[in-house]
């Protein structure tokens, strides 16, 4: 059955390959949800035997140390109830099948990579990137909602579906749905974006991190915030940067200043020798 063809409770457990009960608990956000520091075998072990009980969805709360030197930690979610996992797969590939992403979107892209996002910014003598702040976690069921009806889902089935890939009322890291539906959320920011740069201005977006980039033009920041904010997002300020040509310029962790290829820097270099 399309997607545009699911209306009911039980079209939908036909198509996330569920059961119906379970859905319908899933739908209810009754997860059990454990919050805990690292990971040990005690924890896995429970967390085994939770998810063996059918009458509990089960998921596990932990942060993980961010990468970079401003450091800081992430909330990240793992499934142990194997069903929402399998339910969760299905739906993503789902997803992938009826949304394409524009093509200045690189993140969470079969084919496309932090390489290939650098590429389109080489040796420019002006680039700007911006972050937005608490990507995922600003992501509400409701924006997701609205985000699946914009691809054709059932207003019923939208709203479903969004309970069921939200925890606490946002998307979570974790969910392999969610990078997928981030993109479609931003989907329309994208466009805005993209009118907003024209011709003389690349945009592309990697997840949260933006960029921007010209030979000709200057790079209207403000501009681009209130579109941003427009859309529900807001940016994290201290990680707006303007790049010019001469000195270091950096996108998605690539230095870009060859008009070839992008390389990796020289620091990142030695971590790796």
């Amino acid at each position: 059955m399309k997607h545009t063809e699911l209306s009911t409770k039980k079209d939908l457990a036909n198509y996330l390959r569920c059961d119906l009960l379970f859905l319908e608990k899933a739908i209810e956000d009754d997860y059990f949800i454990r919050n805990i520091d690292t990971f040990n075998q005690e924890d896995v072990l429970l967390a085994s035997l939770t998810s063996l009980n059918n009458n509990i969805i089960s998921v596990d709360q932990f942060k993980l140390r961010k990468k970079g030197h401003n450091g800081g930690f992430r909330t990240v979610h793992k499934i142990w109830t194997l069903q929402l996992k399998n339910s969760l797969k299905i739906l993503n590939n789902h997803l992938i099948q009826i949304f394409t992403p524009l093509d200045i979107v690189h993140g969470f892209v079969k084919g496309k990579n932090i390489r290939s996002n650098a590429e389109c910014h080489l040796a420019k003598k002006l680039v700007l990137s911006v972050d937005i702040k608490d990507y995922f976690e600003t992501i509400t069921e409701k924006m997701v909602e609205e985000a699946l009806i914009s691809i054709g889902y059932n207003e019923n089935i939208a709203l479903w579906i969004a309970k069921i890939v939200t925890i606490d009322n946002h998307l979570v890291q974790g969910f392999c749905t969610s990078p997928t539906l981030a993109n479609i959320v931003t989907n329309q920011l994208d466009k805005e974006l993209k009118k907003l740069c024209g011709k003389k201005i690349t945009y592309t977006r990697y997840a949260d991190d933006l960029y921007f980039s010209s030979n000709t033009e200057e790079i209207p920041l403000e501009s681009i915030k209130l579109t941003i904010e427009k859309h529900n997002f807001l940016l994290n300020d201290k990680k707006t940067k303007f790049m010019k040509r001469g000195q270091k310029q950096y996108v998605t962790g690539l230095t870009i200043f060859d008009s070839y290829i992008p390389r990796i820097s020289k620091k990142e270099k030695k971590i790796f020798a």
